[in-house]
């Protein structure tokens, strides 16, 4: 299992860390999410392929834009 590590922008409080958490743990593939609010950072642990197009569309959804991705395709 491998970690990844995203930057989200608009969290501001633990309100916005729990809506991103709860949004993406339900992506398949996603476990063990932990989201910082103050840094911007949401860390999580692939659990199977994940495609960033999924993770953009529960962050939009939610209120959130997907900030940084890292230079690799989960």
């Amino acid at each position: 299992m491998e970690q990844m590590e995203i930057r989200v922008d608009g969290m501001t409080c633990s309100h916005c860390e729990k809506a991103v958490a709860d949004g993406l743990s339900q992506v398949p593939g996603i476990g063990e999410i932990t989201a910082d609010a103050a840094s911007g950072r949401v860390g999580f642990r692939l659990l199977g392929p994940v495609q960033r197009q999924d993770i953009e569309d529960v962050l939009t959804e939610a209120g959130f834009t997907l900030g940084v991705w890292p230079d690799r395709n989960p």
